[in-house]
């Protein structure tokens, strides 16, 4: 008798343990999930660690729309998924008898329904975030600057302000007395999901068809608590940048002093780090003036400028 009462307690042991521990993996699955999607959707504001940003980044990637790329959308996706199929496989009775407990249990209800909410919370933010990646997807930053570039558009000659920043390569670049080249000057930043894709292209399109020989290209970071020197490499790897391009940051206060500098008009969110700037490029003259300065330009302007000016 003392036998079968000692079975028997033990066969009721052994499901609720397994109850137990799949429960366990259900949340340990939910939990790591959602906090999956809350670093691929954050929109990092400028006290934000580098490391954390630079994770960001190699985990999720960026594009236009200020969204993950599509090697983000993998992760986001097939991760998750891959890791449930493979408990399912491995711990299918488990699983089942896990949710059950997580249903009937009120201590654990209460979680579930804590956990719940808070999917449901997170759902309508990620889902937020995707409607204005659309936005912006539909939104057009082209050039509004339609046929050739004027013959008599207004040209200056005035100094350009010197500066010497730290480029994608480490070393300093700027605007200097002896320059060997004309130099087409324009201003960006990596989370920019507006005029920034847009006019880094058609400066580093123009760079490219006028070749090193003829120009270089300085990009100056509006935001240099973020875009600091060590991520430059990979933010001109996402830009493919050309060669006679370059991307530059530094020290905060040097970076808005050279923007000061170029009267480069901005306001910069303190929520969210975002900046809001108009799309300037300005060519220089191997003489060190400013000989053109130009509200988004198509490439085939800021070519034509060069040439006038080389």
């Amino acid at each position: 008798m003392e036998d079968r009462i000692a079975f028997s307690s033990s066969a009721a042991v052994a499901p609720e343990r397994s109850s137990h521990f799949g429960a366990t993996l259900l949340i340990l699955w939910v939990v790591p999930t959602m906090a999956l999607w809350a670093m691929a959707f954050f929109t990092a504001p400028a006290s934000t660690p580098e490391w954390l940003l630079r994770a960001q980044s190699a985990c999720f990637g960026t594009d236009s729309t200020g969204l993950p790329s599509a090697q983000g959308w993998t992760i986001l996706i097939l991760a998750p998924i891959s890791l449930l199929l493979a408990m399912i496989v491995a711990f299918g009775a488990d699983l089942k008898a896990g949710a059950q407990l997580l249903v009937s249990s009120a201590p654990l209800r209460f979680l579930s329904v804590a956990l719940a909410s808070l999917l449901l919370v997170e759902t309508i933010w990620v889902s937020t975030r995707i409607s204005e990646g659309l936005v912006v997807l539909r939104t057009s930053y082209e050039s509004t600057g339609l046929g050739e570039f004027p013959e008599n558009y207004p040209r200056s000659v005035r100094s350009a302000p010197h500066f010497e920043l730290i480029d994608q390569a480490g070393l300093e670049q700027g605007v200097t007395t002896k320059l060997n080249t004309p130099v087409i000057l324009s201003f960006a930043f990596a989370h920019c999901t507006t005029v920034c894709p847009t006019i880094t292209r058609e400066v580093n399109q123009a760079a490219i068809e006028l070749g090193p020989e003829k120009v270089s290209a300085l990009l100056i970071t509006l935001d240099p608590w973020r875009d600091t020197p060590s991520s430059l490499p990979a933010l001109a790897q996402r830009w493919e940048l050309a060669p006679n391009v370059k991307i530059l940051s530094g020290e905060a206060a040097k970076v808005e002093a050279a923007l000061d500098a170029y009267n480069i008009p901005r306001a910069r969110d303190a929520e969210n780090g975002d900046i809001s700037h108009p799309p300037l490029v300005y060519v220089i003259s191997a003489d060190g003036n400013i000989a053109y300065t130009l509200n988004n330009p198509p490439r085939a302007w800021i070519v034509e400028a060069v040439r006038r000016v080389g």
